[in-house]
């Protein structure tokens, strides 16, 4: 076993100066958490960081919609889904 633990991220999000900092950090945990085809919730999101404000979570999703990077999806039950576009 490797004493790494990483994986291969393409950083071009990283070099976005029309994102910010918390949209780049929340797109790269987003790309680390998901598997082909994954959708994640708001919950999984807010499970996974250090935000506990469901809104500035929903903020900086709004960004990164607008900016391209992902879509946003509301399911049956009313909670959103994110799907990573780029």
């Amino acid at each position: 076993m490797s004493r790494f633990n990483y994986m291969p991220v393409k950083v071009d999000h990283l070099r976005d100066k029309n994102i910010s900092l918390e949209a780049k950090g929340l797109l790269t945990q987003i790309i680390f958490m998901l598997d082909d085809g994954k959708e994640l919730t708001v919950e999984e999101l807010l499970n996974s960081s250090h935000l506990e404000d469901e809104q500035a979570i929903r903020k900086i999703l709004k960004e990164l919609e607008e900016a391209g990077y992902l879509t946003v999806t509301d399911d049956k039950g009313g909670n959103n889904e994110h799907n990573k576009r780029r």
